[in-house]
């Protein structure tokens, strides 16, 4: 970003190689100064071969004098060096500094080169935009020449390396995004069990602050909604490879201003929520697909929810990077009669899924039978709110694991453009997806045009990506196919290609068998859902 420091050589550490090409002196980028006498400015220069500062200064202060205004020349000489240089505005050049027996046509191949590479790290040319990006061009004059000599790379390649693309970095940014997308869900969550516990406590004549008893239920009543449940949130420890994040409270919070019966009152700081809530909305509507695109399911007084959360990313030439699947069964109960209900599952026993009860629940009913029942059975179940009673967690080994399996092949052309193809097949046929979108990202400014496709497709200019949607995919509509041509030379601006959707049936295959209330079958309603947190082709 600065002039050549006094006494510092930008010279090679070793003699170049002996091969009978030609030897780069320099290869600066200059500008004219508007003074009465010709002066030349070096923007940014770089030195392929040992030379001191006044060597390189004298060089330079040459070259002004050789250039005849009018004359369309690429190249002047004196009697000891070659200047090969191309204008790049009405006071700025290119300058390739050679011997004079070097190849002149590959010099002015090189500095073409060097020429078309500026605009690929600058936005404009300009004094100020070149200084500012001194390190990038010097990295890709580096790149082209190397100790004297011309390297065999083409414009797509330098692109590619000064991208300095890592597929590492992107899986974190995927992963950081989930994360970030995790706690805002949680926040909803939160906010839903706020509001019904303020329901409920204004229902039953309880001060806002104050805890719940859900009627007159029994003693259980109310531990369970505060104590119990907080043990829930952080269950015993287990092994590090089974964990799970915990669910927030459905108790008053303890922290930060948002306990109950202190100022902001109840009602203010349940407003609050809400609005975070609809920012943190309006901003996931345009990117994720929501519980919205399931069926609606009238609630009973026992209603069972299934939830999971699948993540996996897969390398774009084979071989798995993350498999896995969160899953979580709440039960929400209305009426006191039902408060003692019990859950009859039947859960795919394998090595590579746990299972992880309430502490509350049974664990040997649970082993033996699927059953999911209390441990005391004079304890009782909160009412209106979702109670988790059972979690699993499945953790993928192979690329076959995952739900949906993406292939996406770009083709360069060679004349700039590329032909992409991109399939899918399902890999579970028990599950059916639903709103299935996979996004393929775009070259900013170019226009594709499809060819064959199975579904519809939408450009969207928020994301920069092209939206291939499908409807509907199971077992008997496993595969489909896209085909489009687009302008671009690079294929790695095709990813990471991203897929959502969602699924009333779950990955792990749980099933809800009955609801026992006092030894007999009781009705009751469930809604299940499975959706991707993160899935991507890297």
């Amino acid at each position: 970003m600065k002039q050549i420091p006094k006494d510092q050589d930008n010279a090679a550490t070793s003699s170049p190689p002996k091969k009978k090409k030609i030897t780069v002196g320099t290869s600066p980028l200059l500008t004219f100064l508007n003074t009465p006498s010709p002066l030349i400015l070096a923007l940014v220069s770089r030195q392929t071969l040992g030379m001191t500062r006044g060597h390189i200064e004298g060089l330079l202060s040459s070259f002004p004098k050789l250039i005849i205004e009018g004359q369309q020349h690429t190249s002047v000489e004196t009697d000891s060096v070659r200047y090969v240089f191309q204008p790049l505005s009405e006071d700025m050049y290119a300058v390739l500094i050679t011997t004079k027996n070097s190849n002149i046509v590959q010099d002015m191949d090189t500095l073409q080169l060097i020429a078309r590479s500026i605009p690929e790290v600058c936005k404009y040319i300009s004094q100020e935009e070149i200084v500012e990006n001194a390190f990038l061009l010097l990295n890709a004059f580096d790149e082209i020449i190397s100790l004297g000599y011309r390297e065999n790379i083409d414009l797509a390649s330098l692109k590619t390396i000064l991208e300095m693309d890592s597929q590492k970095e992107k899986i974190q940014d995927i992963i950081d995004r989930n994360k970030e997308k995790e706690a805002k869900q949680d926040l909803k969550r939160k906010a839903k069990m706020f509001d019904m516990q303020r329901k409920m406590a204004g229902r039953n004549g309880n001060a806002p602050g104050s805890n719940p008893s859900f009627g007159n239920i029994g003693s259980y009543g109310s531990s369970f909604s505060s104590k119990d449940q907080s043990n829930y949130n952080q269950p015993e420890s287990t092994p590090s490879s089974y964990s799970y994040k915990s669910k927030p409270a459905v108790s008053e919070p303890a922290t930060r201003g948002m306990k109950l019966g202190r100022k902001p009152k109840a009602a203010d700081i349940l407003a609050d929520f809400n609005n975070d809530v609809d920012d943190i909305q309006d901003k996931l509507q345009s990117t994720s697909i929501t519980s919205s695109s399931l069926p609606k399911v009238n609630q009973k007084s026992v209603h069972i929810t299934v939830e999971e959360n699948i993540s996996a990313i897969v390398n774009r030439d084979g071989g798995l990077e993350l498999m896995e699947v969160k899953g979580d069964l709440s039960l929400i109960l209305s009426e006191e009669d039902k408060s003692t209900t019990s859950i009859r599952v039947l859960c795919v026993q394998d090595d590579s899924t746990q299972y992880k009860t309430h502490p509350n629940i049974d664990k040997k009913q649970f082993s033996e039978s699927g059953l999911l029942t209390l441990k005391n059975q004079s304890r009782t179940f909160p009412l209106n709110q979702p109670v988790g009673v059972l979690k699993w967690r499945y953790v993928g080994q192979s690329e076959d694991s995952v739900p949906l399996n993406i292939n996406c092949w770009p083709s360069p052309t060679g004349d700039g453009n590329c032909e992409v193809n991109i399939e899918y097949e399902l890999n579970c046929n028990h599950m059916d997806l639903h709103d299935v979108v996979i996004s393929i990202p775009l070259p900013s400014g170019s226009k594709p045009i499809i060819g064959d496709i199975d579904g519809s497709y939408e450009t969207n200019r928020a994301t920069g990506s092209l939206d291939w949607q499908i409807p509907f995919i199971n077992s008997t509509s496993r595969s489909g196919s896209l085909d489009f041509q687009i302008k671009a030379d690079n294929p790695n601006v095709f990813f990471p290609v991203s897929v959502r959707f969602v699924s009333t049936t779950t990955y792990c295959q749980i099933k809800v068998l009955e609801a026992i209330c006092h030894d007999e079958s009781v009705d009751y309603s469930i809604s299940t859902s499975a959706s991707p947190d993160q899935y991507a082709v890297v």
